[in-house]
């Protein structure tokens, strides 16, 4: 492994990342605001920021991309009592081409078939998730469990 740069210090809580077009993708991690950025390769500054504009930044932990769609998944659960678990889907288009940068996502909202029991439990459930991935046409969402 290679030491390349430093992150820009307006990343200090970045969470997943991705590379897509030659373009690293990443943002910061739960109660921040609703933005991806665009980070340059080579020196490690935010190059973008892109505000979605109908998500809430409550636990973001990871992202990935299909052929048409980027996924954001707001599925951090460390105190196993939210039952607002979501993704967030945007076309790459609408990322990649959007005039003012602002785009629009919609909701995959999931919950957990057998959690029937959303009391405070922090740190000992197995219902908070940390990874998500695009693989055919289905989403796999990876807790710590």
């Amino acid at each position: 492994m290679e030491f390349i740069t430093l992150l820009d210090s307006g990343l200090h809580e970045n969470s997943g990342l991705i590379l897509l077009n030659n373009r690293l993708i990443s943002f910061q991690d739960s109660g921040n605001e609703p933005l991806l950025l665009e980070i340059d390769s080579v020196n490690g500054e935010i190059l973008r920021t892109v505000f979605i504009d109908n998500a809430t930044n409550i636990d973001w932990e990871d992202i990935c991309y299909d052929e048409e769609n980027i996924f954001i998944g707001d599925l951090g659960n460390n105190d196993g009592n939210r039952t607002n678990l979501c993704v967030y889907k945007l076309t790459i288009s609408d990322y990649l081409n959007t005039p003012n940068d602002t785009v629009s996502d919609q909701v995959i909202n999931f919950s957990y078939q057998d959690q029937t029991d959303f009391s405070l439990s922090t740190w000992s459930t197995i219902y908070d998730a940390e990874s998500l991935i695009s693989y055919n046409d289905s989403l796999y969402i990876f807790t710590k469990n």
